[in-house]
């Protein structure tokens, strides 16, 4: 938006240096079971690179009963699963069965320590371990999500604008105790202004905060802006485009995003992402304005992309900054009611697929509005704005409003939620469910 869009040049213009740290502090190490934090009543520790934990704590949490028979071993009892553990012995049985265990068990404090893999297995879950955020995840048949992931859009982060990197690193710590170990992070789009200090404070901010292994960056205008700027880095629109190309604004994302192109496709868990994004800018043609641009190049490799291993009821997510115009919530508006060059072509490609989730931001409408999610032959969304969000004419929103989405993919369903990173709680009129057919 007009509006929103010279507010931010003017903070990357004359707000003070900010450093960010150069790594983040080491987190607790914590255990989950099926999206819920176990509770320990004495910390789980690493003991030759084996998590260990408290065997009463981690075998009831999973349902079992856990009991002391004799002086120096317990045994675990669930269904037709019978586990022997004895303290300082590297032999442990299942239903009788010999294991070794890479740590044997001991005693610590008045509390029993066993690897927490062994156990859990042993009681047939799966046992995985998210190095970025501490967190060993156990997930038993009662899980059903096939996927999860939180998507944000607009985070605006600068070098020069504080702000900016503590509404992230708030952000992400609000996502960490929300899911420790989801399987990725969108950033879709307005990253920053697109100058290297831009893209290098945000590398930091990440690097120095909980996020999931795998993050998937998206081109926004906003990646275009550091035209907007002379070679000492003031605000000088009038000598625009203060000799920037668009070729080096894009070469700068990419070696952020590790892509080569600023469309690029992902699997994910047997899921299919794709990102979409503009190719040129105002600086080649001023009609383009804040826009996408997409090239007949980038149309054709949608086509064959969308195609690829495509089955009915199994859903595609698609990452686009500017939404679609006359779709979902401030797309109508001035700034977004063209938003896509190309929009024509590209709504008739994607509603051959109804399976087509396509999650936009750019206009920072709030994710309350009655048109946040819009179905018209598959999914449009809204994600809001990280770094500020739009009334819309709704509800009255604050500086320190800040808002996106986390979604999961079950077998039968898919649901996308709303959260306000503020208030670390979810918008309760953006909380949707889409059946799977």
């Amino acid at each position: 938006m007009k509006r929103l869009a010279l507010s931010l040049v003017l903070t990357g213009a004359f707000c003070w240096f900010a450093p960010v740290e150069p790594a983040h502090a080491e987190l607790p190490l914590q255990v989950v079971l099926n999206g819920q934090r176990v509770q320990f009543d004495a910390q789980p520790e690493i003991v030759n690179d084996r998590t260990m934990v408290p065997i009463r704590a981690i075998a009831e949490s999973m349902g079992a009963q856990v009991a002391l028979s004799g002086t120096n071993f317990f045994t675990i009892q669930k269904g037709d699963k019978h586990i022997r553990i004895v303290w300082n012995s590297r032999t442990a049985y299942v239903n009788d069965k010999p294991f070794q265990l890479p740590v044997p068990a001991y005693v610590k404090n008045d509390r029993t320590y066993v690897p927490v893999r062994f156990v859990g297995e042993s009681l047939q879950a799966s046992v995985g371990f998210v190095p970025p955020t501490n967190t060993v995840e156990i997930r038993t048949a009662a899980d059903d999500r096939t996927l999860r992931f939180p998507v944000l859009s607009d985070v605006h982060v600068q070098a020069s604008d504080k702000r900016s990197q503590d509404k992230l690193r708030a952000t992400l710590k609000d996502l960490y105790e929300v899911d420790p170990a989801a399987d990725a992070l969108v950033m879709n789009g307005d990253l920053g202004n697109g100058k290297q200090s831009d893209y290098d404070t945000l590398r930091a901010l990440v690097d120095a905060n909980p996020h999931p292994a795998t993050m998937l960056y998206n081109i926004g205008n906003h990646e275009f802006y550091n035209a907007w700027f002379d070679k000492n880095g003031r605000y000088s629109p009038n000598t625009f485009p203060n000799g920037e190309t668009e070729q080096a604004a894009i070469q700068r994302f990419l070696k952020l995003s590790g892509e080569q192109k600023v469309y690029y496709d992902r699997w994910i868990k047997g899921y299919h992402f794709l990102f979409l994004g503009s190719e040129k800018s105002r600086q080649s043609d001023l009609s383009i304005g804040d826009d996408a641009w997409l090239s007949t190049q980038q149309l054709t490799w949608l086509k064959q992309k969308l195609a690829e291993q495509a089955k009915s009821g199994q859903p595609i997510f698609v990452f686009l900054h500017q939404p679609l115009p006359n779709t979902v919530s401030g797309s109508w508006v001035e700034g977004a009611n063209r938003a896509v060059v190309q929009h024509e072509q590209l709504k008739s490609i994607l509603a051959a697929y109804p399976q087509v989730f396509l999650f936009s931001g750019h206009t920072h409408w709030q994710l309350n509005l009655p048109r946040t999610m819009v179905r018209d032959g598959f999914t449009m969304v809204n994600s809001s704005g990280e770094i500020e969000v739009d009334s819309g004419g709704g509800m009255a929103v604050t500086p320190e409003s800040s808002e996106g989405l986390y979604v999961e993919v079950h077998p039968d369903r898919v649901l996308v939620r709303g959260r306000d990173f503020n208030r670390k709680r979810w918008v309760p009129e953006a909380q949707f469910t889409v059946p799977l057919k």
